[in-house]
């Protein structure tokens, strides 16, 4: 047996497979290329917006924020609370807010008048969660969500926040991160981990709710257009393997027409009828349909 040259195969090898790029079927790798644009757009204005309403909120000129660029890697720092924001319902795409004990308790410090350097492990580890925590980081949210939906083309309404007790399951989900960096010169620094869902990127196509009144008219007009090949075996015929290699040019088998005929479209049967005279021609009395075609 003679080998072939590898450079005359008709395939590719798995090493030269393995550089091919899977094609995108789902689109959801050019959705986060474009999404992934959009918000890195904003982090002049983040930086800018955002510091401002938190240095107001927190009643500290000096405060510096610095947005990170938008990854789809999830953080790897470990995080005590969650706090997610969910748009009209869907609870399966939440826009998510990651904060450890140091951040949370420095952020409550601050707007209390206190001084977050002054925080020392064994208050973080044993200080309780107050309610009034809570609805200071709900209202950090609510500053960033402000800037990013009107600038990702979705309105401010209905959307409610919700406390999680464990960490969200985002590994189903395509989502990108952003580390936001609080701090006050060398005297403290925190961080917060935002998670932006894929599916908010204010391009998402309609609901079937949504559709035009017209669109399954058209769709069927469409289908009813798509032309199929139908075909009848008008007979058969039953041979020994002896007798077929006999067979010479000019042989003339003889074949009866079977009473009745089956029809298939696409390799499924679909009608019988029976095989009658139409002028000149042979052609097909339909008397019964069979399969999905019933």
């Amino acid at each position: 047996m003679t080998s072939r040259h590898p450079a005359d195969r008709r395939f590719l090898s798995a090493d030269a497979a393995a550089d091919c790029p899977a094609y995108d079927l789902t689109g959801n790798h050019q959705r986060r290329q474009a999404l992934t644009r959009q918000l890195d757009g904003l982090t002049s204005s983040l930086n800018n917006e955002l510091a401002a309403a938190l240095r107001q909120l927190l009643n500290l000129g000096s405060l510096d924020v610095s947005v990170g660029p938008w990854r789809g890697e999830a953080p790897t720092q470990s995080h005590n609370h969650w706090l997610a924001a969910i748009r009209n319902g869907e609870a399966e795409y939440p826009v998510l807010l990651a904060m450890d004990n140091r951040c949370l308790y420095s952020l409550s410090e601050l707007f209390f008048g206190g001084d977050p350097a002054q925080l020392s492990d064994s208050q973080l580890k044993d200080r309780p969660l107050a309610d009034t925590e809570r609805r200071l980081v709900n209202r950090i949210f609510n500053a960033l969500l402000a800037l990013v939906c009107p600038a990702l083309s979705l309105d401010l309404d209905d959307w409610q926040s919700q406390w999680l007790d464990y960490p969200p399951q985002t590994t189903g989900q395509q989502v990108l991160w952003s580390e936001i960096r609080l701090g006050n010169g060398d005297a403290w620094q925190v961080s917060l981990a935002c998670g932006w869902p894929l599916a908010l990127d204010g391009h998402h196509p309609r609901g079937a709710s949504e559709a035009p009144a017209d669109q399954e008219e058209r769709l069927r007009h469409n289908l009813q257009a798509v032309t199929v090949r139908l075909k009848a075996n008008l007979a058969s015929l039953t041979l020994n393997l002896e007798d077929l290699a006999q067979l010479r040019e000019g042989d003339i088998l003889p074949m009866e027409l079977d009473s009745l005929v089956t029809a298939s479209a696409g390799g499924s049967p679909c009608l019988r009828g029976e095989v009658c005279e139409h002028g000149d021609r042979l052609a097909l009395r339909i008397r019964d349909f069979i399969g999905d075609a019933e």
